[in-house]
């Protein structure tokens, strides 16, 4: 017999924790996996966050 796990809910990020979070972020002069074990926030989040900060047009892009 085969388990599967269940997944996870996605969790959601307010626009202030995202900001304190980018914050964090440049303080620690851009090192993602540290900030993201300081804040507890999966690195490829805050490298998503990050780019899309960097390149706004790319996000745009993504929403239609």
């Amino acid at each position: 017999m085969t388990r599967t796990a269940t997944p996870k809910p996605k969790r959601r990020y307010s626009d202030d924790e995202r900001a304190s979070a980018l914050a964090a972020l440049a303080a620690d002069g851009g090192n993602v996996n540290r900030t993201s074990r300081q804040l507890g926030i999966p690195a490829k989040t805050l490298e998503h966050w990050a780019k899309q900060t960097r390149h706004p047009e790319a996000a745009k892009m993504g929403e239609q």
